[in-house]
């Protein structure tokens, strides 16, 4: 039985087979082996253990997670959305001490923040024109979007306000369309209308809001990572 012998200077097998020994690892017949095999620190450890953020860093994270939350809100009614990222960029500069490095991210997110306010108005319109739906359903909308949030509908004693800003838009169009026209058929094809075109105008704004956030990544994680 041949034994591994790991630490230095030995360097080899006892029972004569030999090979070369350096400071990343145990040599076995001339070929390396990584010192965390035989029991040390893996190179990834030690670099995740050595490895400390500097302030600068750690407020860079902290930005980008508010970014992440801006990507949320943009898809989801009720959070704020793009402005939480242009907040964040602006920060950022601040942090700096200069908006040189953001001033294209800024003018992006800028620009997002604006498509993304006509993007709401137009997919609502469209998806309430398309369906026939009067002024009373998409005012039903909102109504039953913050009842929805706020957790006040009787219907949804459970789910909390996630299940409620998906399902209250679409009660509160569909009660405002029947107050109005007094006809059930043609009450949910209204709401259902205004929903969808509520659902499609928050994705496009969901991606609106990725853009802008890749563009402060590529624009400004080397000059914090160095990478």
């Amino acid at each position: 039985l041949r034994v591994l012998c790991l630490k230095p200077p030995c360097g080899r097998l006892h029972g004569g087979l030999t090979g070369p020994h350096d400071r990343q690892g145990v040599g076995i017949g001339g070929f390396g082996v990584p010192s965390g095999v035989g029991g040390g620190t893996p190179f990834g450890a030690r670099w995740l253990t050595n490895y400390q953020l500097k302030p600068m860093q750690i407020i860079y994270l902290l930005l980008l997670a508010l970014m992440v939350v801006g990507i949320i809100g943009s898809v989801v009614p009720a959070i704020p959305g793009a402005s939480l990222i242009l907040i964040a960029i602006i920060i950022w500069g601040f942090v700096k001490g200069s908006f040189a490095d953001v001033s294209t991210p800024l003018i992006v997110t800028g620009v997002v923040l604006i498509l993304s306010i006509a993007v709401d108005w137009l997919a609502a319109y469209l998806g309430a024109k398309k369906a026939g739906a009067s002024n009373w359903g998409q005012i039903g909308a909102i109504i039953g979007l913050i009842a929805g949030f706020l957790g006040l509908l009787p219907a949804l004693p459970v789910g909390g306000p996630l299940l409620g800003i998906l399902i209250g838009p679409l009660l509160g169009a569909i009660i405002g369309e029947f107050l109005y026209r007094r006809n059930l058929v043609l009450a949910v094809k209204a709401g259902i209308g205004i929903v969808v075109g509520s659902v499609v105008g928050n994705l496009i704004q969901g991606l609106l809001a990725i853009a802008a956030v890749v563009v402060f990544l590529v624009t400004t994680w080397p000059q914090v990572f160095g990478t």
